[in-house]
């Protein structure tokens, strides 16, 4: 198995469908919470577009990069100080678009 990647090795545990489902609910609860809110023209959660499957597993790659190389800040993983620049993280994700994931990140639908 020499063209093996890690993410074939997690696709054994957890499947497409799985993520999926991640992004479904992900998606409605940050539609969800943005509808009944007026939002003022620089806050952050008015840059929120739905996330992809890809963007998805990336965001799941990254969590678990983080248990990998313990950073006590999560904005450090993005840093561009040479003493902490981890270049991975962001050749990934943005860190903008991690946190917003991170922000609406669901697993079940609150009306059910």
């Amino acid at each position: 198995m020499e063209d093996t990647s890690p993410l074939d090795y997690l696709k054994l545990m957890v499947t497409d469908e799985m993520v999926a489902s991640l992004v479904t609910e992900t998606n409605r609860y940050a539609e969800q919470t943005l509808e009944d809110k007026k939002l003022s023209p620089k806050y952050r959660f008015r840059q929120w577009t739905p996330v992809t499957l890809n963007e998805m597993w990336a965001f799941l790659g990254l969590i678990i990069a983080m248990g990998l190389i313990l950073i006590e800040n999560l904005e450090e993983y993005w840093s561009l100080h040479a003493m902490y620049k981890l270049p991975f993280f962001s050749s990934v994700l943005k860190k903008d678009r991690f946190c917003l994931i991170l922000s609406f990140l669901h697993i079940a639908n609150n009306n059910d």
